[in-house]
């Protein structure tokens, strides 16, 4: 089984070098990446991070809204940019095989969810590649109940990005929503509980170890709140349709992640209602699903309130940009959607709902002037029912995987000349 998606994972790795070196002979694509220029955007405050520390500029964005797990392993790799592209990329990869390794998948399955154009920033000096192996470690210590792994690789999580403050809400919902009511037991034992509050200390304890590092630096306490507003992150009820910034490049791309967090969204609901339900005595339902699924469906549901409520406006319509980075990128949507792909037997008002949830999405946000982008988000949305409704005709996915990774290969090219992708 590891062979097996250790070969897929190197033919895709291949694929994506020779289409993007075919671009490149045909000058469709015109920039090799080198050590100057993988340096735009956030992975240039990465870089201050890990050559000269935290510094604080007044009134301005600063590298403070930045958590230094990632600058700190690339300053002890000592290595250029190009380089620590590599790295991520090969623990993207690795920890793809470490999720993937036992679970048997349609090859089609597996090079869905390798080539989702947001896969792109794990070939970037972003912290994301880092993000995603600590959180494909915490699912597979939340499935198989190991608290060790769980401690560890969520500390890893809470070090790398400013996500603290979402994990430790959703610790509790899922160790209250995880209790076996079926059989009879309607309280938490002993041990569930001392695990939640070692989870909670943990993720609590990152936010004060990252701030007592700025502290340290600049003199600034808990400033990586603050400086949000800079990057002009405030609280805003949304103005509908939703745009993004560059539109044009990648509008399609954090519409498909609004959607998806909107499906999980549903899903968190639906789970609640229920769980009230058995709680009052009214059914005999308990969540059906394990601690991971909930735990990754919380946490893009999170996720895409905050994209969606925090941000500002172009022109009076809410901007959603980095959802498709925040969402699409997140170890927990390889988690949630694979369930939904592989595991999740809709029932015809689940299927009602979810076309009415992805119908709705072409309205509320505003991909029709765009030129491909409904196509293309009805072949994305299609390749996800038709892989979950007939598996035997999972060959049909293939076209999507060929776009995804010619989109991929230009969005590298845009990221190189300092482009917004996301």
């Amino acid at each position: 089984m590891i062979r097996r998606i250790i070969l897929i994972a190197g033919l895709h790795s291949m694929f994506l070098i020779g289409v993007y070196l075919l671009l490149v002979f045909f000058n469709l694509v015109d920039v090799i990446p080198n050590n100057t220029n993988v340096l735009k955007w956030d992975s240039v405050w990465f870089y201050e991070i890990k050559e000269r520390g935290y510094h604080y500029v007044p009134n301005s964005v600063c590298n403070l809204a930045f958590f230094p797990l990632f600058a700190y392993m690339w300053k002890l790799f000592s290595i250029g940019g190009l380089l620590i592209c590599s790295v991520n990329y090969v623990l993207f990869i690795g920890s793809f095989l470490l999720f993937f390794g036992k679970r048997k998948r349609p090859i089609s399955h597996l090079f869905f969810f390798l080539s989702l154009p947001t896969t792109v920033f794990f070939c970037l000096p972003y912290s994301e590649s880092l993000f995603f192996v600590f959180g494909i470690i915490f699912i597979l210590g939340l499935k198989h109940d190991n608290l060790v792994v769980k401690s560890l690789s969520l500390l890893g999580l809470c070090l790398t990005k400013s996500v603290s403050i979402i994990i430790c809400p959703i610790i509790l919902i899922v160790m209250v929503m995880s209790i076996p009511l079926a059989s009879n037991r309607c309280h938490l034992s002993n041990s569930e509980v001392k695990n939640a509050i070692v989870l909670l200390f943990i993720a609590m304890g990152a936010i004060f170890i990252v701030n007592g590092i700025q502290m340290y630096q600049t003199g600034k306490w808990f400033y990586f709140l603050e400086v949000q507003k800079y990057w002009s992150r405030s609280f805003e009820f949304p103005s509908i349709p939703f745009t993004s910034s560059s539109p044009e490049r990648v509008l399609i791309i954090d519409s498909i992640a609004l959607i998806v967090g909107l499906i999980s969204f549903y899903f968190c609901t639906k789970w609640v209602i229920l769980f009230i339900c058995q709680l009052l005595g009214k059914n005999n339902f308990y969540v059906p699903v394990s601690p991971e699924i909930l735990f990754s469906a919380f946490f893009l549901t999170s996720t895409c309130i905050i994209d969606v409520f925090f941000t500002y406006k172009v022109d009076n319509q809410t901007s959603i940009w980095s959802i498709g980075r925040h969402i699409l990128c997140s170890p927990f949507v390889f988690c949630f959607l694979d369930w939904v792909i592989k595991c999740y037997k809709p029932s015809k008002s689940d299927c009602f709902t979810l076309t009415i949830l992805v119908i709705v999405g072409v309205f509320i946000t505003d991909i029709l002037p765009y030129r491909y982008f409904l196509e293309y988000y009805v072949l994305f949305f299609g390749g996800l029912a038709l892989m979950n409704w007939l598996p035997k005709a999972n060959y049909l996915v293939y076209p999507l995987y060929l776009i995804n990774v010619i989109y991929i290969c230009f969005l590298f090219q845009d990221f190189l000349y300092a482009e917004w992708i996301g």
